[in-house]
Order: structure tokens, then sequence, then C-alpha cells
């Protein structure tokens, strides 16, 4: 099932959180976290940058 870019980006913000979540947990460290919001952040720039560029 294809997520809307709306539901992409709610994705990102939640996979974000998430990942905040494991640090501040100990579950995960600084440079893994770091590692994972970058991930996440050029998957949902990805989604915006689409979004933006399509015609209307």
């Amino acid at each position: 099932m294809r997520l809307t870019p709306a539901e992409q980006i709610e994705q990102s913000y939640d996979l974000a959180m998430m990942a905040l979540a494991d640090y501040l947990t100990h579950e995960r460290d600084a440079t893994a976290t770091i590692d994972a919001l970058i991930r996440i952040t050029a998957s949902s720039h990805n989604v915006c940058f689409r979004v933006m560029t399509r015609p209307r």
C-alpha cells in the first residue's frame, strides 16, 4: 500500500521521535541516533521535494 505524501511525512516524524526516544532510554547511542535522523530527514526531504515540484 502506497502512502500519501502527508502520510509519509507523518511516518518520518514518528520514526524520528522513536529514534530520539531510543537515545533517551539508552537503547541507542548518539552516533546511531544521528545516523537514523539523517536517513529519516533525507527520506522526508525527498517526499517534500516531489510534492513541491508536482505540476498543478
